[in-house]
């Protein structure tokens, strides 16, 4: 059972497989604020990085876990290599990240650029025990003043939508074995494998925000939430999309930033 705490895992791949580092660095420092700036208690982080990544001033609060792999680039095309690659390099990640911080209570994946509602510590600390819950709400950020209302489907879109009580995922003491290779990979490679694996309730409000365009995004959903937002945005279709848009400035406040 959990003790009623939440720890952010963000997994953070190898500087040499990014063409701009320092934008990843500068959205991964928006990123942790966000995480701070819970209304309940204090969150913990932990990160798994390639050593010596040059990562942004870290709060308080905040693990780094050395994952020292073999740099491998990633398969080109969008072939099953490339995706087969991506799923073993973040599941590794992870997998290093939540064995060095040993979580007691929940647990939310979270990508280096995305942002979370300042409201999640609270519904954790209120039900430690419950196996977890799914973003099904949420938004679409390009950077720009407005952002697309996703109201349903959110987890279906984006990794940063699922916590989970830390007992249930059963880490390896030594994610380095060779023998929890596939577990790690198809567990904790992609968030879609959860939803099988766990009872998972409905946070019933958005949870997260899922930032799209950054430009060093793996995932190929980042098109999806692309096509989303630009269709919301196309002046011919305004007025159908109008429930579906919000002004940045008037919900950026219940994400941290």
């Amino acid at each position: 059972m959990g003790d009623g705490s939440l720890t952010f895992a963000i997994p953070v791949r190898d500087p040499r497989g990014v063409d701009d580092w320092s934008t990843v660095k500068a959205l991964m420092a928006v990123t942790l604020d966000s995480l701070f700036a819970q209304r309940g208690p204090r969150p913990r982080v932990v990160i798994g990085a390639s050593p010596g990544t040059d990562l942004p001033d870290l709060p308080d609060g905040v693990q780094v876990a050395e994952v020292d792999l073999p740099y491998r680039p990633l398969p080109a095309g969008e072939g099953p290599e490339r995706w087969d690659a991506i799923l073993v390099d973040k599941g590794l990640r992870l997998a290093h990240a939540l064995a060095a911080g040993r979580p007691q209570g929940h647990v939310m994946v979270v990508d280096y650029d995305d942002l979370v509602s300042s409201r999640l510590t609270e519904v954790v600390a209120a039900n430690p025990d419950a196996p977890g819950w799914f973003v099904d709400a949420g938004f679409l950020w390009d950077g720009g003043p407005v952002a697309s209302v996703l109201p349903t489907g959110f987890n279906d879109l984006c990794g940063t939508s699922l916590l989970i009580r830390a007992d249930l995922l059963k880490i390896p003491v030594d994610p380095s074995d060779p023998e929890h290779l596939e577990w790690i990979k198809s567990t904790l490679g992609s968030h879609k494998q959860w939803h099988g694996l766990f009872e998972l309730e409905n946070l019933g409000f958005p949870g997260a925000v899922y930032r799209i365009g950054s430009g060093a995004n793996v995932s190929g959903a980042i098109g999806q939430g692309r096509r989303v937002l630009r269709a919301a945005k196309r002046p011919g279709e305004l007025a159908r999309h109008l429930k579906v848009l919000r002004l940045w400035k008037s919900v950026r406040q219940d994400f941290g930033v």
